[in-house]
């Protein structure tokens, strides 16, 4: 029989109210459904005062800009140069093929703005082409023109040592890295003032309201099951509060930020919902918010979701993808959480066992009683972990989650933490209804020290 309103009657359980049977329910959750939302509850949580929060990740400044042509492919000035108040005041380009002397004054056209990357006296390090092919020049900044200067964008720099018949109208040297590798400055001179700061960019997501609720009738309720001489209610309780954790872990994957509003007879009423990891991911990708290049391609440094669409994965490539999602750590330990599909983990498993990269068991004490097994490569350590989420689903079996745990963080409304609310029935009704809730969102920070790699399907050597 059909319950009504949801309501769990007798009759709705009537061909299980007997006592012969073994009174327990075996789930189905190996090791947990949810340890991200597990290890997130171990970890440092932090509240907040409004369902919108946000915070600030400031990186660090790579002191490098690119070179840029003058015209056409001419990126130098190399005669006539004028330099007064730190600033070019005249320059004529180059003319042909040029040779540095040291201690001569040359200037280099950047990229816009270079007085956020370069100050006088740093040196500066460019490779250029040359006639032997490639070579290292380097001199001491002594003027850098803002893009509202006249000429725009130049950097001006007295030669350090001698390079032989450098390219002048090459589109090999425009585009190049201009490198910040040190400064120097005279006996009993005056520092010039450091004034390239970064700004920090400042992300922010919303606090979700997740609820659960379970009910069961009076007399339901004091009525035995054969699973469980309590009832079924129990059991019930245990069931809602395995879901809920479960939305809450597919939501710190899968969700996505926004903000609902409806109207009805005349009272609005506000939906939020929170980012989860992949989410994240691509707001990194897109460029916009953290104000990096924008990436599309597998073979990108900023890409961090890799679609992987030949389904198979090199030692080389894996250790590709590796060695960029290291770059970017917590400042505790070069660690990373890995969550896989049964799928995935297996052919990582093979791949490994032929490359001599040793995966073991580490003590329990480590593991917080999860069964993880550990990875030494020369980026740092990986820990394994079958995500059940992953490895029921074909759509997720062989993909993996490369996590810096540390920089997740779970965000929580004051006094709205995950709780559960009994008696939430009406004064007059003849059943009971409790339910879990929390408010709840989650602060992601450096999302390039994340990655999730799809289409593990074989491994190739």
């Amino acid at each position: 029989m059909a319950s009504l309103l949801g309501l769990i009657s007798t009759e709705a359980f009537s061909a299980n109210r007997f006592n012969s049977y073994r009174r327990t329910v075996f789930y189905y959750y190996p090791q947990g459904a949810a340890p991200l939302t597990g290890l997130l509850s171990l970890s440092k949580e932090e509240s907040t005062n409004d369902p919108q929060f946000y915070w600030f990740e400031k990186r660090k400044d790579p002191q490098r800009i690119a070179s840029a042509a003058i015209s056409s492919t001419i990126p130098f000035y190399t005669s006539g140069i004028v330099v007064s108040g730190g600033k070019v005041t005249a320059a004529t380009i180059a003319g042909a093929n040029f040779s540095t002397v040291v201690g001569t004054t040359y200037a280099i056209k950047t990229a816009a703005n270079p007085q956020n990357t370069v100050r006088l006296g740093h040196i500066i390090k460019i490779v250029v082409t040359d006639a032997a092919g490639t070579d290292d020049l380097l001199g001491q900044v002594t003027a850098v023109n803002t893009s509202s200067d006249t000429p725009a964008n130049v950097i001006a720099f007295t030669a350090l040592n001698a390079v032989a018949t450098i390219t002048y109208n090459s589109s090999a040297n425009v585009g190049i890295d201009i490198n910040v590798v040190g400064s120097m400055f005279a006996e009993g001179a005056i520092g010039s003032s450091y004034n390239i700061t970064t700004t920090p960019v400042n992300p922010y997501n919303y606090t979700q309201i997740t609820r659960t609720a379970y009910k069961i009738t009076g007399t339901a309720l004091k009525t035995s099951a054969k699973f469980d001489e309590r009832g079924i209610f129990p059991d019930e309780a245990k069931e809602a509060g395995l879901n809920h954790s479960v939305e809450m872990e597919k939501n710190l994957l899968w969700g996505v930020k926004s903000l609902q509003t409806a109207t009805t007879n005349g009272e609005t009423t506000v939906s939020r919902s929170t980012s989860g990891v992949l989410q994240f991911l691509r707001d990194w990708e897109a460029g916009s918010t953290y104000g990096n290049t924008a990436a599309t391609a597998d073979t990108d440094d900023n890409k961090r979701i890799i679609l992987n669409s030949s389904g198979r994965i090199s030692r080389k490539t894996l250790f590709t993808y590796l060695e960029r999602v290291f770059r970017v750590t917590n400042n505790k330990t070069a660690e990373k959480l890995v969550f896989c599909g049964s799928g995935a983990l297996n052919v990582l498993n093979q791949m490994f066992a032929s490359t001599m990269v040793q995966m073991t068991q580490p003590p329990a004490s480590e593991a917080y009683g999860m069964n993880i097994v550990k990875a030494v490569v020369p980026f740092g350590t990986l820990y394994f972990k079958t995500h059940p989420l992953f490895t029921e689903n074909p759509i997720w079996r062989n993909s993996m989650l490369i996590l810096d745990v540390p920089n997740l963080v779970y965000r929580y409304l004051e006094g709205r933490d995950t709780a559960l609310l009994r008696d939430r029935q009406p004064p007059n009704a003849d059943y009971i209804e409790h339910e879990y809730l929390s408010e709840w969102g989650l602060e992601c920070r450096f999302p390039e020290s994340h990655m999730y790699v799809q289409n593990i399907l074989d491994w190739e050597p």
